[in-house]
């Protein structure tokens, strides 16, 4: 029997054996060596394999329609550089067919978010390791799951290549290379310019759950697939538009081909990530830390929309806002309201000031009309035969507005004469 947790009477202070306290390191953070009974082990074990598997099928399926569309594009009728019917004579780098680049920039960007669409709910829908840096840096992914995803991602960008390579007929062109004429250092600050913009859309459109990214969650995968595909418009004719370290690893293990600067294809994009993930904390700190007052209102946000017009409006609504203690922290986004990116602060509704007064009348006038139907000397209009005087004797109850705000029942005597 291993010793257990015990706790004496009128003791503080409880004595937990080493080998209780959290178990070890694969058990708590991977769930593997869980014993049985153990929930926690096993539910982490279980959200992990399934992250493998959703993130591996993803990548797979996203690798393959990218690459099958490349080769599509690389055909020697349709080559990207099209070097052999366009290309100036003498120049440094060959011209770009821009019809075939158009058709990869494409076939990246739907692939990927027709298959964020599918993996979001299984594991995320990453599909590319840089991407998991940026999120573990946030925080949203622990270093342990950051690492499981990027193995997936590695071995199916491996077996997507490896199926567009034996489906297709042909050599499998879809490696990433520089064009003559762009250096090393070119191509890697290129992949890291293109990856920023890929990592900052996933932040705003999918991490963000404040007015940044508001009632962007919708379209998530759309924004995040134009933002490759745009990308790519830029890149692929220059480094081949990698963005991602598995997409350049996968092509270069089936075809068992590396170039000596294959490292740009990891650096770039993981700085491309880093530099994304510095620039949105900085714009967090700036908006929700130093808060409205260093950031701008929206009263001033919207003189800066008008041209500066209406400047005696917004600073009277600003002191107004103030004045009432409105919760500067509670946004919303305009786009429910004008589709616009400006967010706006909602102030507490006031109540009209003669409310007050509205209902004492109002009760002044419903007493004076049970008074006016209850006074009869019986008859037709006595207290039992008419619908007020019976829902008037049945002790209808009735809030009354005075100052001390207490219910009271109004009661109609069965006397001839009423008294209050």
């Amino acid at each position: 029997m291993s010793e257990l947790p015990t706790v004496q009477p009128g003791s503080v202070n409880v004595h937990v054996p080493h080998k209780h306290k959290g178990g070890t390191y694969l058990r708590r953070h991977l769930g593997i060596g869980a014993h049985k009974g153990d929930r926690h082990a096993a539910r982490l074990l279980k959200s992990h394999a399934i992250a493998f598997l959703g993130e591996f099928a993803g990548t797979t399926l996203f690798c393959f329609f990218a690459f099958a569309g490349t080769t599509v594009a690389s055909l020697p009728a349709t080559s990207v550089t099209d070097s052999g019917a366009t290309a100036n004579q003498g120049a440094v780098q060959p011209s770009p067919n821009t019809s075939s680049l158009l058709y990869v920039a494409l076939s990246f960007g739907f692939s990927l978010a027709v298959n964020i669409q599918i993996f979001a709910g299984v594991s995320g829908g990453v599909f590319n390791p840089a991407v998991s840096l940026g999120l573990a840096l946030i925080g949203a992914h622990t270093p342990v799951r950051a690492i499981i995803l990027t193995v997936a991602q590695c071995l199916g960008s491996i077996a997507g290549a490896a199926i567009t390579s034996g489906l297709l007929p042909g050599p499998l062109n879809v490696r990433t290379t520089l064009v003559a004429g762009t250096s090393i250092v070119r191509g890697l600050f290129i992949e890291m310019f293109l990856t920023l913009l890929l990592m900052l859309t996933v932040l705003v459109v999918t991490v963000e759950k404040t007015s940044i990214g508001a009632d962007a969650g919708s379209v998530a995968p759309v924004s995040i697939g134009l933002a490759l595909f745009l990308a790519e418009l830029v890149g692929v004719f220059y480094t081949g538009g990698s963005l991602n370290p598995a997409r350049s690893l996968g092509p270069d293990v089936v075809i068992g081909q590396f170039d000596t600067y294959h490292w740009i294809y990891w650096l770039g994009p993981a700085l491309g990530a880093c530099v994304a993930v510095a620039f949105w904390k900085m714009i967090r700190w700036i908006l929700f830390e130093i808060g409205p007052k260093a950031a701008g209102t929206p009263e001033a946000s919207k003189m800066l929309l008008e041209g500066g017009g209406g400047g005696d409006a917004a600073g009277n609504g600003l002191e107004k806002a103030q004045s009432n203690g409105a919760d500067l922290g509670r946004t919303t986004s305009a786009a429910s309201d004008n589709r616009s990116v400006v967010s706006v602060v909602v102030p507490p509704t006031a109540e009209p000031e003669d409310r007050i007064s509205m209902l004492e009348s109002s009760n002044q006038r419903i007493e004076a009309m049970l008074r006016a139907l209850t006074s009869g000397d019986g008859g037709s209009h006595s207290p039992g035969t008419t619908a007020a005087g019976s829902l008037a004797a049945s002790g209808h109850r009735k809030m009354s507005t005075d100052a001390h705000g207490t219910d009271q029942l109004y009661t109609v005597p069965t006397t001839g004469s009423s008294h209050y």
